[in-house]
């Protein structure tokens, strides 16, 4: 409850919005009415207040005498209220209207509780009532931030005990199920006499409607609810509230609500203690009503005899607002009550600080967030009324004699050691597959043996005992922040799941796991990287099990789980799914089919998003479980069946659709419609009795066949492919060091196994690569329409090297100078040149260091030359989808998935030091090879980048050659990085930028193998770059020498302190010195 000070600033602001919202009122009159109006927000017993003798403004007094009855009775409103004022205003002008539009004789009392306690709804309507019922026929229970818009909807007498809810389900979408009865109820006097009224037991938020409602039940009432009225649920009600500044009373809504509530047949209309500290007849916009200052008296006794002897009073009642449910403080920490917030987490996970804050609040009358189960903030305001489905109305607590069977389960059956005590020790580290557990499954895990039995059911416990490189050791080895994939794992680690208390900040108990674990699957998989997939994956397993376990599990998932190709950049492995989901589809449900066909729906565009994260991103937690259940045991063909299972269920409403736009949205809102559980797998079991996995594979493999086709990832006919490949993942060892005898004696030499898979993992390279260059042709056709007559396939020929060398020195023959203007020039001369931000200038002369010559549109002139950046075009034409600075696709393309594919060609067949300590790294190769050409004639090559630098020679292209360009290139990245403590992955990536920039990557390829003596020294013979494929790798990068690149190669430094000389001092430097400035300057 607020202070008398909060309440003085609130009726200032709230006076302040009254006056401008109001005009129509005479200022003398505004003064004092606005005052006493507005003496709502005085939750203490006041005076009468003053005003000017010609205001309208009434006197306090008691009660009016009941008036003569009309034929349809006499109404009292009863609005239960704490500190909801500009709710208030707006409710007392519009209820007026809308009953008097009605004939109907009413008054508002609006019933304000002004004690310390929970707010109690019931019992405020119990008291309101008491102090009404002599006078009135009907009442209506009416919520102070629900207004009714449509006048159909009749606040008439109810009749023949029959009373009437006024938000019926079809007109309001927050009240959904049948048995609910808050928001408007319109109830007569003698019928709420009869129930005993509300119950008083449930302080805060939560159930005190559900509670009367099987009171009415049991008076053989029959609530009716508004028919035949033709609106819809956007214009018949308003549901008007601030949920930024609007307080409520969480502390005890969602406990209640999640517990199994009992009955209370005591409590109710003849026990409510109250006491009325004032009453006061006020107006707001000239418009009556009534308000009473009730202060609540809550007998603790008499609240613990509501509740049953098995059932914590505490947990139901509890009345004074000192000690919020669902919280227990123990010496060594606080935990949550089942059912609870946060109950459902593994214990590392639960967040301490949000424990304290709910167990000990720093100020009574603050209202803190309130999180379920698993962490999820709760976001609904209105206390139970947002339970309005099943699933969230069932508390998530864990049934015993389910997990007794399991327990059972377990002994008898995966126990290695029979005779000895059920431990997880002595069970089976794989569960063997068999009927009984299948069926066991099929019902659902006990939620506290989840974790366990995941990793016994899925494989992975297995997975881990049996790696030679452990948890620890993949996170060591994937710490380093320049990674590629940190940048956007960084970014998404809060974007994963903000509305989780354990992933919303950065310090989050989840934060620094999940950052851990995406790291290392990065490291671990490197034909993977990162995929926003596995975020939301990992994340949830995070809620249910610990760090190393959640690792391991994913591990499973991205290799034995799901296809290979999965998460890889291109998503084939998704892509192929969703061809076969399409192909499932026509075969189970032909009448979803005909009407995805009829509208030309994509269902790839809905459902790729639920294969991608296993429906961890689109279905409730509670049905997640269930659905991760039937995964860790029987494979990926429990996303088809759950999927088919899904759109069987949504099929009526489909087929009674008419437009694309519905059926699209109706698709997309599937997952989350999705309440019975139990309902979903027997649907999916039903509609997908014939399917099982060789189907799926047999499916998956055809459609991966065609798409790799499609991509140039697989040459020949698709169908008659029997061994595709990417079928398998490439996995990162962690090399143990050798003693320093064995590295001295033996150094590091190739295996036999290395030799025997080194045709698989070449090819495997290939299709990368390919993959990588036909993603960044792809990203410059999408966006630049011109670069469409540019072909994407590579050519093999031996024509094609030779002319390689012509196109590079015939260069500077068809190459125009441009520049990118860097901010709006406005034209005023007709000797200046105008443009605008990113427009493209050719550049007619540069003889001037200030002011430069060039032409846009037909037009010629002058401009400064500081506004402008010269662009490196070569002979190519500037595109924008190759400008870093324009697209940030093209970031990610290039360093993000082409750079990795070229580091994976160059580490191929690398030999590894025999000396400690040594390091191994294409970027140390680069060096030596680029260094050892220009040293064939340096004497030469020195005097030549003499003159480029003294004169810009390089800026034609005539000087420099593709061994020189790479030397130079080479130093520069070394200058400029070395500064910054670049690694030399950073730099190898940067390399590839300037060689995308100048054109050359292919010819710098060629650069880089033809340098023997560095080859030798650094390659096996059966590496790429030692051996004849290189050509091949020559021949694919070619492709990338058609587009026109303009990358910052030192885009992952940091950013660099700005110039001591502002663009603006400069630019006024220019026009002092060829006098073309006014005085003005």
């Amino acid at each position: 409850m607020a202070t008398p000070e909060e309440m003085t600033t609130t009726l200032e602001r709230l006076a302040r919005r009254t006056m401008r919202a109001r005009p129509l009122l005479s200022g003398r009159c505004l003064a004092g009415c606005v005052a006493a109006t507005l003496v709502t927000a005085l939750l203490l017993a006041l005076s009468p207040i003053s005003s000017p003798s010609d205001c309208a403004c009434p006197r306090v007094d008691a009660l009016s005498v009941k008036a003569p009855t009309t034929p349809d009775g006499r109404l009292a409103v009863l609005v239960p209220f704490r500190d909801r004022f500009d709710e208030l205003i707006e409710f007392v002008p519009h209820m007026h209207s809308f009953l008097r539009h009605q004939g109907l004789d009413f008054e508002i009392f609006v019933l304000n509780q002004v004690d310390q306690f929970r707010f109690n709804r019931a019992s405020l309507i119990n008291a309101g009532f008491k102090m009404v019922r002599r006078y009135y026929d009907y009442i209506a229970m009416h919520d102070v931030d629900l207004l009714p818009l449509n006048h159909n909807l009749s606040y008439a007498k109810p009749q023949n005990s029959r009373p009437f809810h006024v938000a019926a389900p079809e007109l309001h979408p927050r009240y959904h199920y049948p048995t609910f009865v808050g928001g408007i109820l319109l109830i007569t006097t003698h019928d709420f006499e009869l129930v005993n009224g509300m119950s008083n037991k449930y302080w805060g938020w939560g159930l005190e409607d559900d509670e009367f409602y099987v009171r009415m039940r049991d008076a053989r009432f029959n609530v009716t609810r508004p028919t035949n009225v033709a609106t819809n649920s956007s214009n018949t009600f308003w549901h008007n509230h601030d949920r930024g500044r609007r307080k409520r009373d969480f502390a005890k809504c969602y406990h209640q609500k999640e517990v199994t509530r009992r009955r209370d047949r005591y409590t109710g209309l003849k026990d409510v203690k109250y006491q009325v500290l004032a009453t006061h007849h006020l107006k707001i916009d000239n418009l009556p009503f009534t308000l009473l200052n009730i202060n609540l008296e809550c007998d603790k006794e008499k609240v613990e005899t509501a509740v049953s002897d098995e059932e914590d009073s505490s947990e139901l009642g509890g009345c004074p607002a000192d000690a919020p449910e669902g919280i227990n403080a123990l010496s060594e920490g606080v935990i949550p009550t089942p059912g609870g917030p946060f109950s459902a987490l593994t214990s590392s996970m639960w967040p301490q600080d949000l424990l304290s804050q709910l167990g000990q609040p720093d100020d009574p009358n603050s209202q803190p967030d309130y999180y379920d189960e698993f962490g999820f903030k709760v976001e609904e305001e209105d206390g139970p009324e947002p339970s309005s489905n099943q699933l969230l109305g069932i508390p998530f607590v864990e049934d015993p004699q389910h997990k007794l069977q399991w327990l059972a389960h377990l002994q008898f059956s995966h126990n290695r050691e029979a005779v000895s005590d059920l431990t997880w020790d002595t069970v089976d580290v794989r569960l063997q597959r068999t009927d009984r557990l299948k069926e066991m499954v099929r019902h659902g895990i006990p939620h506290s043996l989840r974790a366990q039995l995941w990793m016994r059911l899925s494989g992975a416990l297995q997975k881990k005992l049996a790696s030679e490189t452990s948890y620890k050791d993949v996170v060591k080895a994937s710490s380093n922040d320049t990674l590629m994939t940190s940048k956007q794992i960084e970014k998404d680690l809060l974007r994963t799941m903000p509305t989780n208390a354990c992933f919303s900040r950065n310090d989050s108990t989840g934060i620094a796991r999940l950052r851990r674990i995406l790291r290392g699957l990065a490291w671990l998989y490197p034909d993977i990287g990162y995929c926003q997939g596995t975020g939301m994956i990992a994340a949830s397993l995070l809620l249910l099990m610990e760090e190393e376990d959640a690792f391991w599990m994913m591990c499973t998932i991205v290799e034995d789980l799901l296809p290979a190709s999965y998460y890889s950049a291109s998503l084939l492995g998704v892509q192929a799914d969703q061809r076969v989901l399409r192909t499932l589809v026509s075969t189970y449900l032909p009448d979803v089919d005909k009407v995805m066909r009829d509208h030309d729906i994509e269902l790839a565009l809905i459902s790729a998003n639920w294969f991608l994260t296993i429906f961890a991103s689109v279905v409730h937690m509670k049905v997640l479980l269930r659905v991760w259940d039937l995964f860790f045991f029987e494979g990926s063909i429990t996303i088809f069946q759950v999927t088919l299972g899904m759109l069987k269920m949504r099929e009526p409403d489909l087929m009674t659709l008419e437009n694309s736009a519905q059926i699209f949205n109706a698709l997309s809102d599937t997952p989350g419609d999705i309440k019975e559980v139990e309902k979903l797998l027997e649907v999916s079991f039903e509609v997908c009795g014939t399917l099982n996995d060789m189907m799926i594979e047999t499916h998956r493999k055809r459609h991966l066949a065609y798409l790799m086709a499609d991509q140039g990832a697989l040459v020949g006919n698709p169908e008659s492919v029997s061994n595709l490949p990417k079928q398998h993942l490439s996995r990162r060892q962690v090399k143990r060091n050798k003693s320093v005898i064995q590295l001295l004696l033996f150094g590091d030499e190739t295996t036999e196994d290395d030799i025997k898979s080194k045709n698989i993992r070449q090819t495997e390279i290939l299709v990368d690569l390919r993959e990588a260059v036909l993603q960044v042709g792809r990203h410059f056709v999408a966006l630049d329409p011109k670069m469409s007559r540019f072909s994407l396939q590579a050519d093999y020929t031996m024509e094609s090297h030779a002319r390689d060398h012509e196109k590079y020195v015939d260069v500077s023959l068809t190459r125009k100078r441009r520049a990118k203007a860097l901010l709006d020039f406005e034209r005023h001369d007709d000797d200046e040149l105008g443009f605008r931000k990113n427009d493209i200038i050719t550049v007619i002369s540069q003889k001037d260091e200030h002011c430069w010559v060039g032409e846009l549109n037909g037009l010629q002139g002058w401009f400064p030359a500081k506004f402008v950046e010269l662009l490196d075009e070569r002979s190519k034409q500037y595109s924008s989808a190759g400008d870093d600075a324009v697209s940030e696709a093209v970031t990610d393309l290039v360093r993000g998935t082409l750079c990795p594919a070229i580091k994976q060609v160059l580490e191929h067949g690398m030999r590894k030091p025999s000396f400690l300590g040594g390091t191994c790294h294409p970027w140390l190769f680069v060096e030596e090879a680029a260094k050892k050409e220009v040293e064939r004639d340096y004497n030469s090559v020195y005097s030549r980048l003499v003159l480029c630098k003294t004169y810009r020679l390089d800026e034609d292209g005539k000087v420099l050659t593709p061994e020189e360009l790479l030397y130079r290139c080479v130093q520069a990245i070394n200058l400029t990085h070395d500064e910054a403590h670049a690694q030399m992955d950073v730099k190898l990536r940067s390399l590839v930028c300037l060689g995308l920039n100048e054109q050359v990557l292919h010819l710098w390829l060629e650069v880089l193998c033809s340098s023997l003596d560095a080859v030798a020294k650094w390659y096996y013979p059966w590496s790429f770059v030692c051996s004849p494929g290189w050509v091949q790798i020559k021949c694919e990068l070619r492709v990338l020498s058609q587009f026109a690149f303009n990358l910052n190669p030192d885009w992952e430094l940091p950013a660099k302190k700005e110039q001591s000389q502002p663009l603006k001092d400069g630019v006024r430097d220019m026009l002092v010195k060829h006098h073309l400035f006014s005085w003005d300057l």
